[in-house]
């Protein structure tokens, strides 16, 4: 019994002593990540979304023997593309919880995390989603914002998803959107209305909620950092070169801009349509606050074609050719570090 006592007491004192590092210590990061899963589809067959190609007799055969390999390569690009692994995940491109959670069960995730997802209007069914360590802060508040396009407004896309989480013992708090807007099918010009209808809806809700709090607005917004829907609507500016004005938001991404990188190749030319953007709060240095320089594209030499489609992204198909990839998209990455000076 008091052998029983002790290694009680023993486990109890390493989790106080752990959450006093994690917490407390000046200097300690959260590792925040989003990653286009790329049409991570399972295989059951929904009769409420269109993603019949996605089954085992549909248009790309996709049975269990891709959906597991395609589990094998996602995660090794989470956890095992970054020199830590991911505190927070935003994804998008994701089907249902099942995929979420059989992701999850890989071996790499150690049951460590946990996630949050909320079924979209989307008519193929591909939502974002939310992943996290359990052990590196708590959710206490998310839910899905509908959204309604102007130009057709029996047009459906997804939601985004808001959450507010505890990410220290004090109860300071992050404000968090996972976005993924509307494509640019037919062309940019002629679809850039409907991102713009989902930006100006981002924005309402951060301004609701109030922009002097502390807010991370990640996803795939299939415009680039410059364009109308990220700056003048959604007020996001280059996190240095931005007038101080604490109503703005400050994108990340674009002093990866004159490295000729960015997350989607298309035509053999880089865009950066996936994107990390914080208030103006988290670029302070007390509290958890931005880390300098610590946005990074994550490219690695076996996360890319070869051959033909060098330098390409290694997708899960080439046509309706399975060539065994990751995604379309490179996934992007920064840290927080906490100072309770």
């Amino acid at each position: 019994m008091l052998k029983f006592v002790f290694i009680a007491f023993i486990v109890l004192l390493s989790s106080f002593a752990y959450k006093q590092f994690f917490f407390n210590k000046k200097g300690v990061s959260l590792n925040i990540m989003f990653y286009n899963l790329e049409n991570f589809f399972d295989t059951i067959n929904d009769i409420t979304h269109l993603d019949d190609d996605y089954t085992p007799n549909g248009k790309y055969k996709w049975d269990t023997k891709k959906y597991q390999s395609k589990i094998i390569n996602l995660s090794r690009v989470l956890m095992q593309s970054a020199k830590k692994t991911p505190d927070i995940i935003g994804v998008c491109e994701i089907e249902s919880k099942t995929a979420i959670k059989d992701l999850l069960k890989h071996q790499s995730f150690e049951d460590e995390y946990d996630f949050i997802h909320y079924d979209s209007p989307d008519e193929r069914g591909i939502d974002v989603g939310f992943i996290y360590r359990k052990n590196a802060l708590k959710v206490i508040d998310s839910y899905p914002l509908k959204i309604s396009l102007t130009k057709n407004s029996k047009d459906k896309t997804r939601d985004i998803l808001y959450l507010k989480v505890i990410v220290d013992n004090k109860a300071d708090t992050l404000n968090i959107m996972i976005c993924h807007l509307p494509s640019r099918g037919g062309g940019k010009a002629k679809s850039e209305q409907n991102r713009i209808d989902v930006a100006k809806q981002i924005r309402k809700h951060i301004d609701k909620i109030g922009i002097n709090k502390k807010w991370i607005v990640m996803g795939d917004f299939n415009d680039e950092p410059w364009d109308i829907a990220i700056t003048d609507i959604l007020k996001s500016y280059d996190i240095n070169d931005y007038k101080v004005n604490d109503s703005n938001l400050l994108n990340l991404m674009w002093p990866l801009k004159s490295n000729k990188l960015g997350t989607y190749n298309y035509q053999g030319k880089w865009q950066i349509l996936d994107q990390m953007i914080i208030s103006a709060s988290l670029n302070q240095s007390r509290g958890w606050h931005y880390q300098n320089e610590s946005i990074q594209i994550i490219k690695q030499d076996w996360m890319m074609q070869t051959g033909k489609y060098q330098d390409f992204p290694k997708r899960t198909y080439i046509g309706t050719k399975w060539t065994n990839g990751y995604s379309d998209h490179l996934p992007v990455k920064f840290n927080l570090i906490y100072n309770n000076d």
